[in-house]
């Protein structure tokens, strides 16, 4: 696995309460907003739904430019950023235990058209700490939506965001090269990483695909 292949990655690093930017060429860097979230309510006694309402603000607000590409067209009538919050609030929260969490499977960064990959794997070069991502697509959707002017658009979202750095790419490979190399940096303590994946061209005209969870993996500098 030669590190040259992984040169033109962009890769998103931040802490909590960072929102991020992307420009044109792809790179996505991490500022800090004005206003800070927190999860502490705003009453003594918040109702269940005051509580979802602020856990899924909080992990949207960390992945700002890929909710603003992967739910622009979702909602006509709603912004992305509310536009996703809706929908993860109703797809992507378990309220069945005593606090509601995240519901990994279901989070979402993007909703369109039917994502193309039929299966992936995941695979992690411990001494190159590159994370490896190879699919396969389904021809029929492959075809119907010109999958080769599309870039990968890949989020890696720590269990634990207001601790761990997000790791993502906004303008990857084409969904034909089947694969895209994400390096993870160093991390001395384990981190538990969830990985999903869309697709999308780089201009903003036409809606991504949906993303797609592929599972998760646990990184340590070895």
């Amino acid at each position: 696995m030669a590190a040259k292949n992984v040169s033109n990655i962009g890769k998103v690093s931040g802490q909590a309460h960072k929102s991020a930017n992307v420009t044109n060429k792809g790179v996505v860097h991490f500022q800090k907003d004005q206003e800070q979230f927190s999860m502490k309510p705003n009453s003594e006694n918040p109702s269940n739904q005051q509580i979802k309402l602020k856990l899924m603000q909080l992990h949207l607000s960390f992945i700002q430019p890929f909710v603003k590409r992967g739910f622009k067209y979702y909602f006509p009538n709603f912004n992305p950023q509310n536009a996703a919050l809706s929908y993860n609030l109703q797809h992507a929260i378990d309220d069945s235990e005593t606090e509601p969490k995240i519901l990994w499977e279901k989070f979402s960064f993007s909703q369109g058209s039917a994502n193309p990959i039929d299966s992936a794997a995941l695979h992690i070069s411990a001494e190159q700490q590159i994370l490896s991502i190879s699919w396969t697509l389904n021809p029929q959707l492959q075809i119907k939506d010109k999958m080769a002017e599309y870039k990968a658009m890949v989020l890696l979202f720590p269990d634990k965001p207001t601790k761990h750095p997000i790791i993502a790419e906004m303008y990857g490979n084409s969904p034909l090269s089947a694969q895209q190399l994400i390096p993870l940096g160093k991390s001395l303590k384990k981190i538990k990483y969830h990985v999903y994946i869309a697709f999308g061209p780089i201009n903003d005209l036409t809606p991504c695909t949906s993303s797609k969870y592929l599972g998760s993996i646990d990184w340590k500098t070895e």
